[in-house]
């Protein structure tokens, strides 16, 4: 046992190592966490990214709300559950600043990019594939289709019985229908009788 641990001597050394400086940089970012440098900067960074994203209004309204969080933790304590606030609404393609750069770039991205041949060229064959005979979505597209027929049989026999019977109790079409085939019934009947 003596020599196995001499010889594993500098693996143990690496994992201790290892161990080590994983707790070291454990302690430093949970150390460098509380410094208020570190929080201006992760707020500076949200509030970019959330105007990019969504617009300044958006953005500001969410800064807000972080820093009233904040305030009732430092105050309360981290052991007191707040409980969430509202969401914050969003409508995206109507903000009232109009100040999404994000917004703006993937909707300029995806205008160019959606309808051009490349595309559709890309994904022809993947869509034509997905339903096909060997495709992934055949059987589920058999299985609806076949069980949507029985199951709908008997909303349609009710729908097309009450359409029949409107339809037949219509004055107006039960004389229509009279004028337009009494010719034809009689002109039937009538050359059955000769020879």
């Amino acid at each position: 046992f003596l020599a196995a641990a001499v010889s594993n001597s500098p693996k143990l050394m690496a994992w201790d190592d290892e161990k080590l400086m994983s707790r070291a940089c454990d302690a430093a970012s949970s150390a460098l966490r509380g410094e208020d440098l570190y929080g201006n900067i992760l707020g500076a960074l949200r509030y970019q990214r959330d105007a990019y994203l969504t617009g300044t209004s958006y953005a500001d309204e969410r800064m807000r709300r972080r820093g009233m969080e904040d305030r009732l933790r430092r105050d309360l304590g981290d052991d007191i559950e707040i409980p969430p606030l509202p969401p914050i609404p969003l409508d995206l393609g109507r903000q009232t600043d109009g100040s999404s750069l994000g917004e703006q770039q993937l909707v300029s991205l995806g205008k160019t990019y959606i309808p051009s041949r490349y595309t559709v060229d890309a994904l022809l064959p993947t869509m034509l594939w997905l339903p096909s005979r060997n495709g992934p979505l055949n059987g589920p597209f058999n299985r609806a289709v076949t069980n949507l027929i029985p199951m709908s049989q008997s909303t349609l026999d009710v729908v097309m019985k009450n359409n029949l019977l409107w339809f037949l109790d219509d004055e107006d079409w039960r004389h229509s229908i009279k004028e337009r085939t009494s010719g034809y019934v009689t002109s039937k009947t009538s050359g059955r009788d000769k020879p």
